[in-house]
């Protein structure tokens, strides 16, 4: 975790809401005890403020009334610690009705009530959940192995595209990376690839977190959205070399 404790404390006072990315649900876990930990200031993994809720049925999806138990519940006096935590797994598994819920309850949390939401595609929760939340990304170890030489042609190929569009330099440029891409064995490429996109989807969040309410653009949830639809692209073993492309086309689209 990078967040610190002086900064947990300045942001419950405000918003008490976390929202944990990752590039695994092992990671996400792993971070979520990391951070209720930090919350309750104790060393055990279970307790009895905590509690953890998932997707159900058939569907896979957060049901309208266990939203609603929980939010009834949330207002409750914790039994033992500081504050009363849910941990949202799969947090982006909901309709927009069951969304509507948490967010009326986010917009206003207890004062005494923390909510994590655990999530490996962000772009899918809604913008107005999201920006109440304190932005957690457990990407720093896969992000520092993530390849250099691949993440800067990527970026020269990226400069000509806004500034000439598709021209025969960009295609040249984007033959050299499929090059480069070809000398890597489909494991540690797919490591370095899934590294760069959640690189680009931090850097795009600190984009947004640093914008006045009027000043957020629509293209930056866009660009969210690319750049999770191009990570399940590569989850479907798709040519990277065609997936970049696609993040070119859209992004000038």
């Amino acid at each position: 975790m990078t967040t610190s404790s002086n900064e947990i404390s300045e942001v419950l006072l405000r918003r008490r809401v976390f929202l944990l990315t990752a590039l695994s649900i092992e990671r996400l876990r792993e971070g979520a005890h990391a951070l209720i930990r930090q919350l309750l200031h104790t060393e055990q993994d279970s307790h009895p403020d905590v509690h953890w809720m998932h997707p159900e049925g058939k569907v896979h999806l957060y049901g309208r009334e266990m939203l609603l138990a929980m939010r009834r519940d949330a207002y409750l006096t914790p039994c033992q610690g500081l504050y009363k935590i849910y941990v949202l797994e799969e947090a982006e598994k909901m309709l927009t009705t069951q969304s509507n819920i948490l967010l009326k309850i986010l917009e206003e949390p207890p004062l005494r009530t923390c909510f994590l939401l655990l999530t490996l595609y962000e772009g899918k929760i809604l913008p107005t959940i999201r920006s109440r939340a304190l932005h957690c990304p457990l990407h720093e170890e896969l992000k520092e192995r993530a390849s250099t030489s691949i993440a800067t042609l990527f970026l020269q190929v990226a400069h000509l595209v806004w500034n000439h569009g598709f021209s025969s330099q960009v295609f040249s440029f984007l033959d050299e990376l499929d090059q480069l891409m070809m000398q890597k064995d489909q494991e540690s490429l797919s490591q370095e690839m899934h590294a760069l996109f959640h690189g680009w989807l931090c850097d795009v969040r600190d984009r947004q977190q640093r914008a006045s309410y009027h000043d957020k653009l629509p293209s930056l949830d866009r660009m969210i959205h690319i750049i999770e639809q191009a990570r399940l692209s590569l989850e479907r073993n798709i040519k990277p070399r065609f997936i970049l492309e696609y993040m070119l086309r859209q992004w000038i689209g």
